[in-house]
């Protein structure tokens, strides 16, 4: 019960015990048969005052209730629109995010794709610069060869030259 309650109880009671002396001081001066309908009279009311007073509390206290829960269910809507405006928020930071890591891979991928075809057209650049140059070397080498026996060839024409000049002279 709240302090209210009791309160008014205690209020209520008080009043009864006045009453009730006020009663006692008429028995002595009155005839005993009045005094008693009176005091019937009195605890009536006590009681009719009684259950009036605990209506009064429980309607007071139900409607008070009633006000603490419609407050809780405004505070828990608008606790859940805040925490559904949040969530969209998220989400589309979320969504965002992921268009912007789908965008990245597109260009990663196509920045790979670009050096995949770069490394090919550099892979055949260099066996064709090693065809080339496997082809130039034969080339030199055989030049080269053909050098060694044209100087060879020179080299014994000027020896049999100062040979036979040597010899005819």
């Amino acid at each position: 019960m709240s302090i209210e309650h009791e309160s008014s109880i205690v209020k209520v009671r008080e009043q009864a015990s006045s009453d009730m002396s006020n009663i006692r001081a008429e028995m002595e001066e009155s005839k005993y048969l009045a005094i008693e309908d009176r005091e019937k009279q009195l605890n009536a009311a006590h009681s009719e005052e009684m259950k009036r007073v605990v209506l009064d509390n429980e309607t007071r206290f139900k409607e008070e209730r009633e006000l603490a829960l419609k407050n809780l269910q405004k505070e828990i809507d608008a606790n859940y629109q805040i925490l559904v405006k949040e969530n969209k928020k998220r989400s589309a930071k979320l969504e965002t995010d992921l268009d912007e890591n789908r965008m990245e891979k597109e260009i990663t991928e196509k920045k790979l794709e670009a050096a995949e075809a770069s490394l090919k057209a550099s892979e055949s650049k260099i066996m064709q610069l090693n065809d080339d140059l496997s082809k130039q070397k034969a080339l030199f080498e055989e030049e080269l060869h053909q050098m060694k026996i044209d100087s060879g060839v020179q080299l014994r024409q000027q020896t049999d030259a100062l040979k036979a000049k040597i010899g005819s002279s």
